[in-house]
């Protein structure tokens, strides 16, 4: 059976919605001011969104939809998309200060056998090591030490990296 390799591609900036509501508003020409009148909201608030300085809820799609066009699912995927990209590049910047950590796993023999992606960082290998391991964060568990809080279960698939079963 062929092996599935990750070939997602994140972004390393995040794009505020308000960015294509402006480009939607430009489209259709329309003013700021008419959008906040078509939707009930507030013209400070209409401006939020587009700077970037205020979210779109649920509510506020349902309004764009009405008074734009463009489904609210559209909207509220963008907001969606936005705020998990925030969170990815907040955790990539805290990930960055653990590269001590990933040093103690074979890298190269968890690339090979495809357990984890081929990363171009240290801060996207940790992730992919946090997830193979089941782990929410770095400190949740050591290797070695005083702080191995590993359950054997998960230390198995690493074993069978380092030390091989014997060919019999």
């Amino acid at each position: 059976m062929a092996k599935m390799k990750n070939t997602s591609c994140k972004q390393n900036y995040a794009i505020p919605p308000g960015e294509t509501l402006r480009e939607t508003l430009e489209t259709i020409a329309m003013t700021q001011a008419e959008l906040a009148d078509r939707t009930g909201r507030p013209k400070k608030t209409i401006n939020e969104i587009i700077t970037g300085k205020a979210a779109i809820t649920a509510e506020t799609s349902l309004q764009l939809e009405r008074a734009l066009g463009v489904p609210a699912s559209f909207w509220n995927n963008l907001e969606r998309n936005y705020q998990e990209t925030l969170a990815r590049l907040k955790e990539e910047k805290e990930f960055e200060k653990e590269r001590e950590w990933i040093k103690g796993f074979p890298i190269s023999a968890l690339t090979k056998w495809e357990w984890i992606p081929r990363e171009d960082s240290s801060a996207k290998t940790l992730r992919s090591i946090l997830n193979f391991l089941a782990l929410r964060e770095p400190r949740s568990g050591r290797l070695s030490g005083k702080t191995q809080k590993l359950p054997i279960g998960i230390l198995r698939p690493i074993k069978l990296i380092i030390m091989p079963l014997p060919h019999g």
